[in-house]
């Protein structure tokens, strides 16, 4: 008779007392599985939450999420965009009445279809109260209106709106009843805030929502404007030349260029830090599970199969990694739900959006951790079976770790071995291990750097040193070529006043001009063609930029990098001239412009007289990426010419200019002081100013603005160096471990040399020739693939900002390589000082 052996009670047990006779190792490799996941969470919530707060900031100051914008579209094209991939919301918006007090714009009046306030207008506001408004008599705004026109914010109210009548040109009050209202936080100078009327509302004047003025759009968020410009061009016909979709990249994606320089820099990161979080946890295990070879050797000698073998490792595996998720979990959980709020409340990105508010522990993001760490270690767990697979039960009996794939006969050299071969074998006696722990530090030592080098480059706190304490703006586009400069807000009396103040050291004046154009000369045409304003004659009124010598460099690099042939040398002796565009042009349309390059520019005086004539060098759109972040430009109104003109192109017009920009330079710590001077300033030159001067001038406070730039620098500082110190201990505490497992290992190895003659001063050299040769490794892997890294991250977050120059960190290389050469030391004498004590028998005995 057959009697079947059942084992599974005796695996059970065995794998039971196992676990228990190694509570100090299985304590060690509950840690490591916590601490990785609580790693990861926490820079990842971080990470995240930097990321939202940008985005809600460029969401407010937008005033929208929506990114594309089609104009005058038809049903079909409106049913072809919402078929496109690359496209996410499609919504529908008309324009109607504008709100205007004076010249003052208060708001534009929009009527939009839900999809597009549900999900692009609503996410972008604050404090909503109320709802968007279905009778014809109701309107939405926005409480900065509702400050300017003195209205009580009470739902159902009535309220009074002055509104603009294009056709008319007259202003007429309308009253309406308030159906909500909402906070925004758009600049007004640049953007006019919108409000709501209702679909009954734009019926009551003949048309619907199904002839949209035009399509509000979100694209993935991955997809480049470029990219997206062209998809729609490819896949939606236009109706005319004209017809033009306008993109610009997606919120998610500009906020993850803000925080990283872009999604390819924030996935390297990425990259590296799970990188070492595998490093970590996997040298953790092999390290702490070697004994279990020789475990399952003896176990092999008495007949255990390898089945069983996994059968009793598996079960030690599952408890050390439920205990070990289930407390990195709860320590992660807790410290991002309810300490970071805390420690990241001050640190703001902008529009008031605190990294604190945003930051929240995700539960997908948790659970996706637990995954990777429970993979990682599982796979390291099994590192004992895997052995097995590759010796002999007898072998095991006697294995150390890196010495089991060493079956070739050592060869030994008859001369005497100096101790920098010794330190060589010893280390290719520990390939795998080895590799590990100088790709570890050598990644850690790179982020640390890096990081230091990007903080440096995206510090834009230290551009405000030098620059003025207060900063006057002129916005306006739209005056008169031959006004005067005592009727603009900076007459000679105010700039007299702002420079008798004690502590203000000088003034700095920009200036701009306008000038009249005539209508028929060609280089005209295609912008004539999308402008559809009514204009009076053949005058064609715009403004110009000066660029200056030391702008000239800039521009040339722009050119070249984006192949617009231009002769740089005829502009910058005035000769030719350009013309800046609001991305203005469809895709016709840009082939159409580039036809009138060479044609003649004329400039004509108040008399109607001819000033200057040019050479048009071309259209140069202000949204291409990389356009010049020249200082002092003016934002201009779309479709009005803006000629750049260089100095001495300027020098031969006879122009009157105004003030563009009055920069106040004050001495240091006196600001405050100062800046209560100039508000009672202010307060005087406003009895006499005119009211279209009044709305059209802004103070900017620099040192308020260094203290917002100073506090979104701490942020990302907290961020990166937060994760650099974690991985360079992380590597620290991974070389450690390789050093102590290889010190211990190597007992009776380190006797036996003592036993034969061998000095322990000369076993201490043997041991800083190793980590001489880690720390050499490391050296020429930072100068050579870690410079080439270097640049390649300066590069990434340089592509938005021309003005950026790379400087190679070489204090912060130098730091880190003596950092590096001294860990490499230090740790192994530490480690062979602790065994040194014990004497031969015990070191023999152990």
């Amino acid at each position: 008779m057959i009697v079947k052996n059942n084992n599974t009670s005796i695996i059970s047990k065995l794998a039971k007392n196992s676990y228990i006779a190694n509570k100090s190792r299985n304590r060690l490799l509950i840690g490591a599985i916590a601490f990785a996941i609580v790693l990861l969470f926490s820079i990842s919530s971080i990470s995240i939450a930097q990321v939202d707060s940008e985005y809600m900031m460029y969401a407010r100051s937008s005033g929208t999420l929506a990114t594309v914008y089609m104009e005058r579209p038809t049903m079909e094209q409106y049913k072809l965009a919402k078929e496109l991939d690359c496209i996410d919301i499609v919504g529908k918006e008309s324009y109607v009445m504008t709100g205007k007090q004076g010249e003052h714009i208060l708001f534009t009046g929009k009527v939009v279809d839900s999809v597009a306030y549900e999900e692009l207008y609503k996410p972008a506001y604050t404090d909503v109260y109320g709802n968007y408004p279905k009778k014809t008599n109701e309107v939405m705004l926005p409480v900065s209106v509702i400050e300017q026109l003195e209205i009580d914010p009470k739902i159902g109210a009535a309220v009074v709106l002055p509104l603009y009548v294009e056709d008319t040109g007259e202003i007429q009050t309308e009253e309406f009843i308030l159906s909500g209202y909402f906070s925004e936080y758009v600049d007004t100078h640049l953007i006019s805030p919108s409000a709501f009327f209702s679909n009954a509302y734009l019926e009551a004047s003949g048309r619907t929502l199904n002839d949209a003025d035009a399509l509000v759009m979100k694209q993935q968020d991955d997809v480049l404007f470029e990219e997206i410009e062209f998809t729609l061009y490819e896949n939606i016909p236009t109706v005319d030349e004209t017809q033009q979709f306008i993109a610009t990249d997606s919120l998610s994606y500009a906020s993850v260029e803000m925080v990283y320089g872009g999604y390819d820099t924030a996935i390297f990161l990425g990259a590296v830090i799970a990188m070492s979080v595998i490093l970590l946890v996997n040298n953790i295990m092999q390290i702490s599970l070697e004994k279990s070879v020789r475990e399952f050797g003896l176990l092999r000698t008495i007949g255990t199969t390898k089945k069983q073998l996994f059968q009793i490792q598996w079960k030690q595996i599952m408890k050390v990694i439920l205990a070990g998720t289930l407390v990195g979990s709860v320590i992660a959980y807790a410290i991002v739900q309810f300490v970071f709020p805390y420690l990241l409340a001050g640190f703001v990105a902008g529009q008031g959006v605190a990294i604190g508010e945003v930051i929240q522990a995700r539960l997908w993001l948790l659970l996706a951790i637990l995954l990777f760490v429970a993979l990682i270690s599982i796979l390291s767990m099994l590192f004992p079976l895997r052995i097995m697979h590759s010796i002999s039960p007898k072998e095991a009996l006697y294995f150390t770790y890196g010495k089991y794939r060493t079956r070739r006969k050592e060869i030994y050299s008859k001369t005497q071995v100096s101790l920098r071969k010794m330190a060589m074998r010893n280390i290719s006696q520990n390939r795998g291990k080895s590799f590990k722990t100088i790709f570890s530090l050598f990644m850690a030592s790179l982020l640390c750097i890096g990081s230091i080098m990007a903080i440096q480059i995206l510090d834009y706190s230290d551009m405000y040193e030098g620059d003025p304490a207060f900063e006057f703006t002129n916005w306006s586009m739209s005056g008169d070529m031959d006004i005067q400069a005592e009727n603009t807000y900076f007459n000679s009396e105010f700039l007299q006043d702002i420079s008798e103040i004690d502590s203000v050291t000088s003034l700095e004046c920009s200036y701009q001009a306008y000038g009249r154009f005539n209508v028929n000369d060609k280089v005209w045409q295609p912008l004539l063609e999308v402008d559809n304003r009514e204009l009076e004659g053949d005058e064609y009124i715009g403004g110009f930029r000066i660029v200056r010598d030391e702008e000239l460099e800039q521009l040339e690099t722009f050119l070249k990098e984006n192949d617009i042939e231009a002769n740089i040398d005829n502009f910058a002796s005035g000769e030719s001239v350009f013309n800046l565009d609001q991305h203005s042009f469809s895709k016709k349309m840009k082939e159409k412009a580039k036809k009138v390059e060479g044609e003649t520019l004329h400039v004509y005086n108040q008399q109607d007289e001819e000033i200057g004539a040019y050479i048009f060098a071309g259209y140069l759109d202000l949204q291409t990426r990389g356009f010049p972040k020249f200082k002092n430009m003016s934002s201009n109104q779309q479709y009005m010419p803006y000629v750049l003109i260089s100095e001495q192109g300027f020098a031969k017009l006879n122009i009157e200019k105004t003030i563009s920009k009055l920069e106040v330079f004050v001495e240091e710590g006196q600001d405050m002081q100062v800046y209560n001077i100039i508000q009672k300033i202010m307060v005087k030159r406003n009895k006499t100013a005119s009211m279209e001067s009044l709305q059209n001038v802004s103070l900017s406070v620099t040192y308020l603005a260094k203290e917002e730039a100073h506090d979104y620098i701490q942020s990302v500082k907290i961020l990166l160096y937060s994760m650099s110190f974690i991985l360079m201990a992380m590597s620290v505490f991974n070389y450690f471990n390789v050093m102590h497992t290889s010190l211990t290992n190597r007992r009776r190895e380190l006797v036996l040399l003592e036993s034969i003659g061998m000095t322990r001063s000369q076993l201490r050299g043997m041991l800083v020739w190793e980590g001489c040769l880690y720390s050499t490794v490391i050296y020429l892997l930072l100068v050579s693939i870690g410079s080439g890294v270097l640049y390649a991250i300066s590069y990434f977050i340089q592509r938005e900002n021309n003005t950026i120059q790379f400087t190679y960190p070489i204090e912060a290389m130098i730091v880190f390589m003596i950092v590096i050469g001294i860990v490499s030391i230090a740790l192994p004498l530490y480690q062979y000082k602790k065994i040194e004590k014990q004497s031969l028998v015990e070191r023999l005995t152990k």
